[in-house]
Formats: C-alpha cells, sequence, structure tokens
C-alpha cells in the first residue's frame, strides 16, 4: 500500500467494522503516521481525548430494558469537552418512556404524579407570599392564580394544618363494627380511636361497657344497674294470668327518684274481674264509677244533702243486719216525700204489738190478730170494745 493516499483508500460502510480492523492514525505530537487495532484504540481511552464531535448511536426504542443514561461532568459555559459517563441510579427504557430516578430537582411544571419531591418555596410557579408562620407539617395550596398559605386552621375539606370537615361515605346497612374516631380536646389535635366504642349499622347498635349522662330521648334499656334519670321506661302488655304490683316513688316532688313496689299493693289478672288489692284506701270516693263494693269495708260516715224540697218519691235504706257490715236494701212500699212529709208505708207496728194498717181502702187496728178498730173512706167507725168519754186520757 505504500504510495496510496489515504484519501483514495477504500471507505468501510455499513455495519461491517471488526474489533481486529486496523486504523490509520497520525501522531500529531511526533508528526508520525501509525496504525492501531480498534479494540486497542478503546482500551487506549481514547475518550479522555481533548475533543470527540461524536458519538455512534443506535435505535433502541424497542428495547424493554433499563438502560444507564450517558451524562458528562462538563460544568460551565462555552465548548468544552469531557468524557461521557453513566450511573446504575440513572436509567432510561425506551419501550416504556420511563426515567428511573432516585432524586428530583428544580421545578416540574408538568409533572402529573410525584411519588416523592424535595423542593423550597424558590421551586414553586407563582410564589409571592413569605408565608410568615409556616411550620412543619403545615401546608401550601394554590388557588389558581397562586400559591397561598394555609396556616389558619379554619379551612374546609383538606385545606389549612388543621381540616374542619373530613370526607366520609356512607356505610349502609353493613353488619361489622366500626370503630368511632375522637378527639382529646377542642382545637387541634389527633384523632384516636377505641375498640371498646363501636358502631353497627345493621343493627343500629352503639356497644360499650359503659354509660353517663342523662339519656332523655331513650326508648328502652335491656338492662341499667342505675338510672339516673329516665323520662321513658318499656311498657308491656299484661300476661293473660298472674299477680303484677305497680311503681311507686317515694318523692312526692319533681327530679330524680328511684322507683320502688310493695308486695302489698298488687294487680291481679284473672281474665275476668281482674282484683286490685290493698289493705286499706283512703278518700272519699266521691269519684269512684263502677265500683262493685260486695267486699267494700265499714263506711263511717257518708255525706247528707237536704232535700227539702224534693217532689220525687225517695226510698228509704234499711239493712238487714242489727250491726256489723250488711247490704243496704230498699222496698217501693216504704217510701218517702220531702216536700209534703208523707211517710209511706204498708204496715206500721208499735212496740207493745199494735198493728196499724191499710187494707182494702179502710185502716185497721188490730192486736194479736184481733181487729180493735176500723175506719172507712166515708168516716164511718167501728170499734171492737165499749167507747166512753172521759177528760183524763
Amino acid at each position: 500500500m505504500a504510495g496510496i493516499k489515504i484519501s483514495e483508500l477504500d471507505e468501510l460502510t455499513g455495519d461491517i467494522a471488526d474489533s481486529s480492523d486496523i486504523l490509520v492514525i497520525v501522531d500529531v505530537s511526533e508528526n508520525t503516521t501509525k496504525k492501531i487495532q480498534y479494540k486497542n484504540l478503546i482500551e487506549s481511552q481514547i475518550e479522555n481525548a481533548e475533543t470527540a464531535d461524536r458519538l455512534r448511536v443506535k435505535d433502541l426504542s424497542a428495547v424493554d430494558s433499563d438502560f444507564p443514561v450517558i451524562v458528562s461532568q462538563v460544568n460551565g459555559t462555552g465548548d468544552r469537552f469531557d468524557s461521557a459517563g453513566y450511573s446504575t441510579g440513572f436509567t432510561y427504557n425506551p419501550s416504556q418512556d420511563k426515567i428511573t430516578v432516585s432524586r428530583l430537582e428544580g421545578v416540574a411544571d408538568s409533572a402529573l404524579v410525584a411519588g416523592a419531591a424535595d423542593f423550597g418555596l424558590t421551586g414553586l410557579n407563582d410564589v409571592t407570599d413569605t408565608f410568615a408562620g409556616l411550620a412543619n407539617g403545615q401546608v401550601l395550596k394554590y388557588n389558581g392564580t397562586q400559591w397561598v398559605n394555609l396556616n389558619d386552621n379554619t379551612g374546609d375539606v383538606g385545606q389549612g394544618s388543621v381540616a374542619k370537615l373530613i370526607t366520609t361515605k356512607s356505610a349502609g346497612d353493613a353488619d361489622a363494627e366500626f370503630l368511632i374516631p375522637m378527639v382529646g380536646q377542642v382545637g387541634s389535635d389527633s384523632v384516636d380511636i377505641d375498640a371498646e366504642l363501636t358502631y353497627n349499622p345493621s343493627t343500629n347498635t352503639l356497644t360499650t361497657d359503659n354509660f353517663k349522662g342523662n339519656a332523655l330521648t331513650a326508648n328502652y334499656a335491656d338492662s341499667a344497674g342505675v338510672a339516673l334519670d329516665a323520662r321513658q321506661i318499656t311498657a308491656d302488655s299484661a300476661p293473660t294470668t298472674g299477680t303484677l304490683y305497680p311503681l311507686m316513688r317515694q318523692s312526692n316532688l319533681t327530679g330524680l327518684d328511684s322507683t320502688n313496689f310493695s308486695q302489698s299493693l298488687s294487680y291481679e289478672v284473672l281474665g275476668t274481674g281482674d282484683v286490685l288489692s290493698a289493705p286499706y284506701f283512703s278518700g272519699n270516693g266521691s269519684q269512684l264509677t263502677n265500683v262493685a263494693a260486695d267486699s267494700a269495708a265499714v263506711a263511717g260516715t257518708i255525706e247528707l244533702t237536704a232535700s227539702n224540697d224534693n217532689t220525687a218519691t225517695n226510698y228509704l235504706h234499711f239493712s238487714e243486719e242489727a250491726s256489723g257490715n250488711g247490704t243496704t236494701r230498699t222496698d217501693t212500699a216504704l217510701n218517702y216525700r220531702p216536700d209534703s212529709d208523707m211517710l209511706v208505708a204498708g204496715n206500721i207496728t208499735t212496740a207493745s204489738g199494735y198493728i196499724i194498717s191499710d187494707s182494702a181502702g179502710e185502716l185497721l187496728i188490730s192486736k194479736s190478730g184481733t181487729r180493735l178498730l176500723r175506719l172507712d173512706d166515708a168516716g164511718n167507725l167501728a170499734i171492737a170494745g165499749t167507747l166512753s168519754q172521759s177528760q183524763t186520757l
């Protein structure tokens, strides 16, 4: 090949180069033309040469693999040259168009999702506030125009360092025990739960070991050791048979009191003719109605009312018993007209045995079965003995 110019050599084209191919190099420092195999050229760290204007690149768009991204250490302005390097922590996947790096700095105007980001206030667009008093754990929010400080504890859902509202969802009729969130104080505080305080939406059941306070609208309590103020109790229908005991309280004043009962005051359910029993009754009984006093105790007095002008026929009361308890009775033949002071009776017997009677319209006086005097309605008088006149009777 002596005497052949480099420009006259055949050109190597296509992807057919081999590491054993000989390259011609002019060593300008010695002003000498030399040869070198391509593999030896690579091993000679040609990348440390002062200039390398172009690199050979390859289309990897269809390859689903993470490739380290080639970077340079050049820092500054103007034309600079340096060797290229890479880091396994900074890769690119051509098939997925995905860059992977452990940390990013700067402004990501169009970033859709950031798993984790470290940035300062100067890295946010449209920051004009100084954010005085911004503390750890507090937040900024973009209001559509600029970033604003929400360190005010007064925001709505998702705003401020403390949210007054939280997003909730309906549990429906889920048959599960839900924990109830609680806070320890008014104002800023964390939310706590207690596994012993639960609510079941399916059964509408609130469960805990103890309740304290006034259950003013509680409809019923299956078991209550001490009820401080129960405005309502469950009322069940009476059984078909059995004895019930009315509930009572010791105080006659409004307010709280315990409920008591006495076995002496009872109500016996018989189905027919139920019986309310007590040793004694107190009161005048003036408002009692439909009372059958078959076994009523003795009434020492009764209320009396004057009826002097009463024109009706009144029937006198009497009893078969001379003393003790007995039934009060009447007889239509024994009556009294108050307005005329008229006492009507069929027969009157005196203490000596004389009988004054009305028989067939005649007034008779008899004794021991013998008629002694008869007076008819015409005024005729008949006597059985001698009629005598005397000034002294």
